[in-house]
């Protein structure tokens, strides 16, 4: 009897760790499913850029892209405001 109740508790232990590894299983299954999905959905959304005419750069290449940019936005800037000074000399 003594024997029985020894099993009893291992085997509720057993029952317990084999929820445990479906419950993971199921888990990783999902989260597997989920990394495909989140693959294919990004190369549709690559496809689709790349038919309407737009091209993958890198982070550098957009980087130097928007630093051109902004140093063209000052000198635009500055020439306006210098351009400002000269007309203010000549009225003033």
């Amino acid at each position: 009897m003594a024997e029985t109740r020894r099993q009893d508790p291992l085997k509720e232990v057993e029952r317990i760790h084999r929820r445990i590894l479906a419950r993971m299983d199921r888990s990783d299954k999902r989260a597997a499913e989920r990394e495909k999905q989140w693959k294919e959905r990004r190369q549709k959304r690559r496809a689709e850029l790349r038919a309407s005419g737009f091209r993958e750069v890198s982070s550098r290449q957009l980087l130097a892209a928007v630093k051109r940019l902004s140093d063209r936005v000052d000198r635009i800037l500055k020439a306006r405001e210098a351009k400002r000074k000269t007309r203010k000399k000549r009225t003033g």
